[in-house]
């Protein structure tokens, strides 16, 4: 354990509160969902690119929710983190680049301790990143030592999202036919949506748990991460399983974590929705 480290219990309070801050996030993005399933019954055929542009800032929403977490996270973590995946950090102060400096450098920051220089410098780095596809997401996580390769399924939903993400803020989601662009926008169903915040939901929730799992691990502890609180923030996905299939796989997981085979029978309680084809959500 490194000396000044904060304890184990600082990094869980802090992890939850960052749940609890992305567990709002995504209920916002849940709530421009409803609205659109609610104005279902004013007009049918194809809906205009009005109406569904509720369903487009949804999806940048669920996104903004994700890059927000994952921020956080390495807030807590990286500055601890070893001297090579440090590298990539520049130095406080600096013009944004990873690169060797002058001992000159340092000058301005004489009254800091090196653990606040490294606090300051990955933070200044947060505030500039992004994460624009799976693999960026897999590098920055492996930095501090969460391994989320596993989670296969989830990871291709989280990247299908940022796509559409990406299609939206940068060309108005405009369909492309035959290299053309369209006045009219790519469709989109909510059902879609719904997915991609299940989806966030679930991978808020893997990486609250491993890193927990990775604090207790560096310290030697024998003590887990609280199921009770675990649970708490869990509710069964309302048309796969029923409650009692969902708590059983709970504690049946091993050591209560999610694995490949029942990751996707959880979310976050506030963000895990029915998904109605015929009826908007109530």
């Amino acid at each position: 354990m490194r000396q000044g480290q904060p304890s184990n219990k600082m990094v869980t309070a802090f992890i939850k509160r960052q749940v609890n801050r992305t567990v709002q996030n995504l209920r916002r993005a849940r709530k421009l969902v409803t609205m659109y399933q609610n104005s279902q019954g004013l007009s049918r055929g194809r809906r205009f690119n009005y109406e569904t542009d509720l369903l487009r800032a949804a999806v940048v929403f669920t996104h903004a929710s994700l890059e927000d977490f994952i921020r956080s996270v390495l807030r807590a973590f990286l500055p601890w983190a070893d001297e090579g995946d440090l590298e990539n950090v520049p130095l406080a102060g600096t013009d944004g680049r990873a690169e060797k400096f002058l001992l000159g450098k340092l000058a301005k920051h004489r009254h800091k301790t090196v653990q606040q220089l490294l606090q300051q410098s990955v933070d200044e780095y947060l505030e500039q990143s992004s994460y624009n596809n799976p693999s960026e997401i897999l590098r920055v996580l492996a930095a501090i030592k969460i391994d989320v390769r596993g989670q296969g399924t989830m990871l291709r939903e989280l990247g299908a999202m940022i796509k559409r993400r990406h299609a939206i803020v940068h060309r108005a989601d405009r369909l492309e036919i035959r290299g053309k662009r369209s006045l009219q926008a790519t469709s989109l169903e909510p059902e879609t949506v719904l997915k991609w915040i299940q989806a966030t939901s679930m991978f808020v929730l893997f990486v609250r748990q491993a890193a927990c799992n990775s604090v207790q691990k560096n310290r030697h502890q024998t003590t887990r991460c609280s199921r009770s609180n675990l649970a708490a923030k869990i509710k069964p996905h309302v048309i796969k399983r029923t409650e009692t299939t969902h708590v059983r796989a709970l504690r049946e997981s091993r050591n209560g974590r999610i694995t490949k085979n029942n990751f996707c029978t959880f979310a976050i309680a506030s963000s895990a929705v029915p998904v109605r084809r015929a009826s908007p959500i109530g």
